[in-house]
């Protein structure tokens, strides 16, 4: 009985040795496609990639086409959530689900895209959203910014209720880090704008004084992402600049609120870690965010919009010439979808950056394609 103990203390620590193994070999695999998928970290002599400038707008809608391709299959209950891809296959296939979609940012760069075929598509979509909402939260939730934004277009009442829906349980007990992640903090931002509901700002505001009054990680406790001298970053301090700072400084305009995001910024050197955040957990998160807030920085500090402009444009071409899966450059198949995450693409991700890049309008990003 004893040695049949034993063996079976034997195969399962050989298993998990299999398991340890077959995780490594799976990591160093990753690592080594990917720089080569990105020349600016191990350049790929074989790839002969040249320089083109292409104006901000026509680099926006290809990427409005993947969305507006990928959208095409959604329908009430059914969402697409991303593109997975396989690399050896050479393949990308769409994963759906019935759960409430993420899609507030995919359907607003549809919705902004100049295309009216998009547009429609975009309306579309938010009337399922509605639908949805009437039974599910989650889809309040998760679709929150593109109801504001209809709201703020049109000015219909569904978009405001749609809002309002989520609004009483955005106000639930709940911790720093899951008040972050789901974006609440900007969401009670929107919510006073919208009702003039004091609980919503008085939220806002006392979060935003425990970040000024106390160390990043002593109010919430997340792993290191880089240092930049003296400076450590740590994951989801570009979410706090983005979602509590930025949201606090709109309501009070009180100089301490947008004090803390400048100092970030011109300490944290982001604009040259973008590819070592960008595939960790919530990396693409973090950089989107980044970029989002130094646009709403050019806007705010007049002296320096265009040093702070210049910190989001370079984040934007590093992501465009390391995950943009162009047919020029077909990383895997070319279907203009960016790689938000290891082999994977977000739609409501690729919206964000859309969002950002159609701020620059005619000015010339510099892009990658295959040199014939």
């Amino acid at each position: 009985m004893q040695d049949l103990k034993n063996k079976k203390i034997l195969s399962l620590g050989a298993l998990c040795i299999l398991i340890l193994l077959a995780a490594f070999f799976f990591r160093s695999n990753l690592t080594v496609y990917l720089e080569k998928m990105s020349p600016s970290k191990k350049p790929d002599l074989e790839q002969r990639l040249k320089e083109v400038n292409r104006p901000a707008n026509n680099i926006a809608q290809d990427l409005s086409s993947f969305i507006y391709t990928t959208l095409s299959e959604a329908e009430s209950g059914v969402f697409p959530r991303s593109v997975k891809c396989d690399p050896q296959q050479g393949t990308c296939r769409t994963e759906f689900s019935t759960e409430a979609p993420y899609l507030s940012f995919a359907i607003l760069s549809l919705k902004d895209s100049g295309n009216d075929l998009y547009r429609k598509r975009a309306d579309e979509l938010m009337n399922i959203v509605l639908e949805g909402c009437m039974s599910d939260v989650g889809y309040c939730d998760r679709n929150f910014f593109a109801m504001h934004e209809y709201y703020l277009s049109t000015g219909e009442d569904k978009y405001k209720e749609g809002m309002m829906t989520f609004g009483e349980s955005s106000l639930e007990e709940k911790d720093v880090l899951t008040l972050m992640g789901s974006n609440i903090p900007a969401k009670w931002s929107s919510l006073y704008l919208v009702t003039k509901d004091e609980r919503y700002k008085d939220s806002l505001l006392s979060l935003a004084e425990k970040f000024l009054n106390n160390e990043f990680q002593a109010v919430v406790q997340t792993p290191e992402i880089y240092r930049s001298g003296t400076t450590v970053v740590y994951e989801g301090m570009p979410e706090m600049i983005w979602g509590v700072m930025l949201p606090a400084y709109a309501l009070t305009q009180d100089k301490r609120y947008l004090e803390y995001a400048t100092y970030f910024f011109d300490n944290s050197n982001i604009q040259n870690h973008v590819y070592d955040i960008w595939l960790k957990r919530n990396g693409s998160t973090d950089v989107i965010k980044s970029i989002d807030a130094l646009m709403q920085i050019s806007e705010l500090d007049k002296e320096r919009a265009f040093e702070y402009r210049a910190y989001a444009k370079k984040m934007l071409e590093v992501i465009l010439f390391n995950y943009w899966d162009t047919p020029e450059r077909n990383i895997i198949n070319g279907d203009k979808g960016i790689y938000t995450h290891v082999f994977e693409k977000s739609l409501n991700l690729q919206g964000w950056l859309i969002l950002q890049i159609n701020k620059f309008n005619e000015e010339p990003f510099t892009v990658w394609v295959r040199s014939e």
